[in-house]
């Protein structure tokens, strides 16, 4: 299912080896397969079709993985250049994050509460649900009807 990338064991992020004869082994770890693109243990993929926000759950479903859900400023930064290579500065690139104003709160996709602030969202106006999506290097919330592109994530190892 994924190719193999042949690695020294000292090149591999995390890995300490105090033992010289133990650095100098080749170790075999997996890598992203076509057309996702790799974070250390995770692979991300951009659906090439504008869909709604809502069907971008099943879309990456589908994919074997989950709608993306950005855990770190780290990840944030390198999602936001492959937002950058993939696509033009004014196309909507959706995130698993939405806002409800009827309770006043941010949640993922699943459910599930988003507390953690590590970046910043535009202002939001209205009422209603509002989707989180990338656009021209700036993370913003709008009406969730309209159209974008996917984003999936998956753990590899």
């Amino acid at each position: 299912m994924f190719n193999k990338k042949s690695l020294n064991a000292e090149e591999h992020p995390g890995h300490i080896s105090s033992n010289k004869e133990a650095s100098k082994r080749e170790r075999k770890y997996p890598t992203c397969s076509k057309d996702w693109h790799q974070l250390g243990q995770n692979c991300y993929h951009f659906s090439k079709n504008h869909t709604f926000w809502k069907e971008c759950d099943g879309y990456c479903t589908n994919l074997n993985s989950t709608f993306i859900k950005v855990d770190t400023t780290d990840e944030m930064d390198f999602f936001m250049k492959l937002v950058k290579m993939q696509y033009s500065p004014y196309q909507k690139v959706f995130i698993s994050l939405y806002y409800n104003s009827t309770q006043s709160k941010w949640f993922l996709f699943d459910g599930t509460d988003f507390t953690k602030s590590s970046f910043k969202i535009g202002e939001l106006a209205g009422t209603g649900y509002k989707c989180t999506y990338i656009m021209d290097d700036h993370v913003r919330a709008d009406e969730c009807q309209n159209y974008g592109y996917c984003t999936c994530k998956k753990t590899i190892y």
